[in-house]
């Protein structure tokens, strides 16, 4: 008897031909095998909650003290420094890249060009 079940990788609906079955394909339950791996493996470190919460820190502490661009990345190069150590190192590539496209965003940029 075949039931009707929600895929939670793809969203798609599908009939399940085992009660206990999850996925709706190899590739989705691949996909999750690989996600939850990858979480294990940096010890629930997520690279974009972590760098979006860094710069808006920094950006919230520029405006606020007015705090001139080689003093906020001074303080930038300190906290990411720290936050490396906590890394895996196929992460911290992807953490840097994902930092500084964040941080240079042009409505960040300018927010540190208004305080010069």
């Amino acid at each position: 008897m075949s039931v009707p079940v929600k895929c939670p990788i793809c969203n798609n609906e599908f009939l399940a031909a085992r009660p206990d079955q999850q996925f709706c394909s190899n590739a989705c339950r691949q996909k999750n095998y690989r996600q939850e791996s990858r979480l294990k493996a940096t010890g629930g470190i997520d690279v974009d909650q972590l760098v979006d919460q860094l710069v808006d820190g920094l950006l919230a502490e520029a405006e606020q003290k007015g705090v001139l661009e080689e003093v906020l990345l001074e303080l930038l190069y300190r906290q990411v420094k720290s936050q490396l150590d906590r890394f895996p190192r196929r992460l911290k590539e992807r953490f840097a890249a994902r930092l500084l496209e964040e941080f240079f965003k042009e409505e960040n940029v300018f927010v540190l060009r208004k305080k010069m």
